[in-house]
């Protein structure tokens, strides 16, 4: 809040002034998204071995982070594809974790993607199991990365700017959280070729 107002104040002085008030802005947004993220990862370890009892539909929940893709500014952007099947997916989980689960990865997708190609999502019902799956053609990780990926403020490459406005701790509220569900990440790579993260859960 402060640092836009002192923004808007300087749009008539010089750029040198404005340029230092962004950078003041930038960091000031990277801390709060720092400490919401450490609270939000405290809180789910907290209660990580305590699952969840709520019987949710997962076509409503992916539907739903398909809706805050399109409305988010980082997101609108990027070319993406969601494949939702019809019908309800249910599952035992926490409607709120869930939608974080999902929206992480794809962020992190997005992230990390510098193809042309889009982002795919996938929502599979098979057998007894639900599977969710998210796409990139990007820059790919590496196979000694790739155990790394979900440890807290883990980078693949630490000269990547900071100013994306990534905290370093989604994959690691990602996977305290399906801990919770009971459910299982599998991440697959190739350099200069893309990554597949799958999450599968027990249907009900």
């Amino acid at each position: 809040g402060y640092c836009e107002a002192l923004l808007d104040e300087s749009s008539n002085k010089s750029s040198k002034k404005e340029d230092f008030l962004k950078t003041m802005s930038n960091e000031a947004n990277r801390m709060s998204s720092l400490v919401k993220d450490l609270l939000s990862l405290t809180r789910i370890e907290r209660i990580e071995h305590s699952p969840p009892e709520e019987e949710v539909n997962l076509i409503e929940i992916v539907k739903n982070v398909r809706k805050t893709c399109k409305e988010r500014k980082f997101l609108s952007n990027t070319k993406y594809k969601f494949s939702i099947p019809k019908g309800k997916i249910k599952i035992i989980g926490d409607k709120i974790e869930l939608q974080q689960v999902f929206f992480n990865i794809i962020e992190n997708a997005i992230t990390h993607s510098q193809s042309k190609k889009p982002i795919e999502v996938k929502l599979m019902s098979k057998l007894k199991k639900a599977i969710f799956v998210v796409e990139d053609f990007g820059i790919g990780i590496s196979n000694q990365n790739i155990p790394m990926l979900t440890k807290r403020f883990y980078r693949i490459d630490s000269s990547r700017p900071r100013d994306t406005g990534h905290t370093g701790l989604g994959l690691s509220i990602v996977k305290h959280i399906l801990n919770r569900h009971n459910a299982e990440l599998n991440i697959q790579s190739e350099i200069n070729k893309g990554s597949s993260f799958s999450i599968t859960f027990n249907k009900l």
